[in-house]
């Protein structure tokens, strides 16, 4: 089939000068910041975003962490750090930038490769934008450098198309050199976009083809030696990754990932083809369902509304701005040698498939939870290809802005229902850092801390708790002078020998000594902050089975009554809430460890005449035993009352506290409290 020659079509222009463009690329920013920035102002840090507190507080440089696996990644790290410093919004902003800096890439790039389609490069630029199967865009501060690597990796490609446009061999150099040296930048930084260049050499074949008259083998040869300088970088990073540096972590250690490959290939080959064809169906279909539905089940009916209205207004500006730019047909529609939706079509297939197996490889899949979604990432350009050029190839012109607004509705939904629990997150981060500021006013050097979250919430690393600590209570810069451990069945064995248990993270050096740990949860997410006392635990009836086997080794001893309270820095966790319930309690706590029953007791009475009650009846505990102390049995039987009608289990659980008191003070309250709580 003979292909139109039109002068267009082999030399567009090296930059937009239509208006249209721009407004398709208004269209792809307005959506994507309905997608990403209604909730971004409550939005913080999550798991690996405290990597630059973590270097603050440790005096371990970012680049000295990153050495271990990723050192260009160390040194990036380090420059933006020093540019956006610590506060939560601008890490937010900066990696939407890169988001939206890869569509405005990948829109060019579809334009250069089909000029006259305006729409469906909006719609590549679009569906890469708010791509519903990568849910890790909250965490901006880990993530911003995967998002802007893949945008360069997107220009990188966008380079070496408009080389082979280039109508001077200078230019065509110049382009190529600046196209190849991005390929080693990227690839060092996440080398799970070595699929990318397979990508690559599919679109510099296409665009050869689109120009040749039938003679594939001329093509190909074409296609190949062009691709030379890429493939040349490439191989010299892949052969640095295999063979000269060493990771010390085991994920990403290549002579572990060598040795199983070569131990059954067979095996492994198998096992890589079913992972990446189940990948394949999840990252092209599973994304746009998976992550809403589960993320819909622990949502709120008013959140899930405002979602689906958010949705609603996406998908309907899709439909209007489509209407409305589009509605003359786009000139030169027919594009160069065949259908460019089929074109679409096979590179999209292909370019997802050679962007999965590097990540098969190493024994990776997707999964649509916690960080393991992430591996749809580097397959989300091509998926863009390959889903627009169905649209365009199965659906009828007059439907295909409503197919199109039936995605975004989807992604954006998707979206703001993972911010909101993202949100949620940073929220009851927050009140644990506030609230620990006004139960503390300070942490002896040496001290462990066990902070024990919801479910749901819980830390799954040790730094999660003793990076945020340190930087309210011991700034830096390092050594650490506070630790801590996650509780969970495998770590609650040391906690209850009191041992101590070394860590070498990412050449951060240190002990855990649980002869010296303080104990806190919070049993739910209404729950306020309790810090426990090992001689006397109060315990929840939601607290969890681990956390009451672990409340025993708590030394109330760590905190530094003596102290001036730390205030957490507002540039990271924002201004200071309200003084409600949470504060009072804290407040009362600190004084009851101060033996200061006056002054709990007067907190309480205050507290109690402004209406304030808590949720976990168990928080009445400084208060009841302050009146016992005071003698003022009548507010004594009063609040016991209230815990014996509101929570029975919370009687038995303080009734046993007294039962078994030791002291001398614990004793003079013990009768008359057992006589009041512990009823049948």
């Amino acid at each position: 089939m003979e292909a139109s020659n039109l002068p267009e079509n082999r030399n567009p222009p090296m930059k937009f000068i239509k208006t249209r463009d721009w407004l398709w690329l208004g269209l792809v920013l307005l959506i994507a910041v309905l997608g990403f920035l209604p909730q971004v102002g409550s939005l913080g840090y999550y798991h690996d975003d405290w990597f630059p507190t973590i270097s603050r507080v440790s005096g371990v440089d970012l680049w000295d962490m990153h050495l271990v696996d990723r050192p260009t990644l160390g040194r990036w790290y380090g420059i933006i750090n020093n540019r956006l410093g610590e506060s939560p919004l601008a890490w937010h902003l900066f990696a939407f930038a890169a988001r939206f800096a890869g569509a405005f890439f990948l829109y060019w790039l579809s334009r250069l490769i089909w000029p006259g389609q305006r729409m469906a490069a909006a719609l590549i630029a679009l569906i890469y934008a708010v791509y519903p199967g990568f849910l890790q865009q909250p965490s901006a501060n880990n993530f911003q450098a995967i998002i802007f690597d893949y945008a360069a990796s997107i220009l990188s490609i966008t380079l070496s198309i408009l080389a082979i446009k280039a109508k001077r061999l200078w230019l065509n150099i110049l382009l190529t050199l600046a196209a190849a040296g991005m390929v080693y930048f990227y690839l060092s930084i996440y080398e799970a976009l070595i699929g990318m260049e397979g990508f690559r050499f599919l679109l510099i074949w296409l665009v050869y083809r689109q120009e040749s008259t039938g003679r594939w083998l001329k093509t190909t040869g074409k296609a190949i030696l062009q691709f030379v300088p890429y493939l040349l970088v490439a191989g010299y990073f892949l052969y640095w990754r295999l063979f000269i540096f060493n990771s010390v972590r085991v994920a990403m250690n290549s002579d572990a990932l060598l040795a199983q490959l070569t131990a059954n290939p067979g095996g492994t080959a198998l096992q890589v083809l079913i992972t990446v064809v189940t990948d394949l169906v999840d990252t092209i279909l599973g994304a746009w369902v998976i992550p809403g539905y589960q993320l819909g089940l622990k949502t709120s009916v008013f959140t899930s509304i405002l979602a689906i209205l958010l949705a609603l207004a996406a998908a309907a500006i899709l439909i209007i701005v489509i209407k409305r730019i589009n509605r003359q047909p786009e000139a030169n529609s027919g594009e160069v040698r065949g259908n460019w939706a089929r074109q679409a079509i096979w590179l999209g297939l292909l370019g997802v498939i050679l962007t999965l197996i590097p990540i098969a490889l190493t024994g990776r899949d997707v999964q649509f939870q916690m960080y393991l979604d992430r591996y749809t990432y580097q397959s989300i350009a091509p998926a863009a290809f390959l889903i627009t050029g169905l649209i365009f190839s199965g659906v009828k012109p007059a439907w295909r802005p409503y197919v199109s607004a039936v995605l975004i509705f989807l992604a954006v939904f998707t979206h703001s229902l993972n911010a909101s629990a993202y949100a949620q997150n940073w929220n009851l981060q927050k009140q644990v850092w506030w609230q620990l500021s006004w139960r503390a006013p300070g942490l002896v050097e040496g001290t462990t801390l066990v902070v024990h979250m919801p479910p749901g919430y819980r830390y799954p690393e040790d730094f999660e708790i003793w990076a945020p600590a340190s930087r309210i209570y011991y700034p830096g810069p390092g050594p650490l002078k506070i630790t801590a451990e996650v509780l969970n069945a495998e770590t609650l064995p040391a906690m209850l020998a009191r041992e101590i248990t070394g860590r070498d993270y990412r050449g951060v050096v240190y002990q855990r000594d649980f002869n010296q740990a303080v104990i806190i949860s919070m049993p739910t997410e209404k729950s306020c902050l309790h810090v426990q006392d090992g001689a006397k635990p109060e315990l929840s009836p939601a607290d969890d089975p681990l956390l009451v086997q672990a409340a025993g080794i708590s030394r109330l001893d760590r905190i530094d009554t003596a102290s001036t309270s730390p205030t957490p820095p507002k540039i990271i966790f924002g201004s200071e809430p309200e003084h409600g319930w949470c504060y009072t309690y804290q407040q009362a706590s600190l004084a009851r460890q101060q033996n200061n029953w006056d002054a709990v007791a007067q907190l309480g009475d205050e507290g109690f005449g402004a209406g304030q009650v808590p949720v976990d009846l168990v928080e009445y505990a400084p208060f009841l035993e302050a009146y016992l102390h005071l003698n003022r049995l009548q507010d004594t039987e009063n609040l016991a009352a209230r815990i014996i009608a509101g929570e029975p289990k919370t009687a038995q659980l303080l009734c046993k506290n007294y039962q078994a008191a030791t002291t001398a003070s614990d004793m003079e309250i013990a009768q008359p409290a057992i006589s009041i709580l512990c009823q049948k």
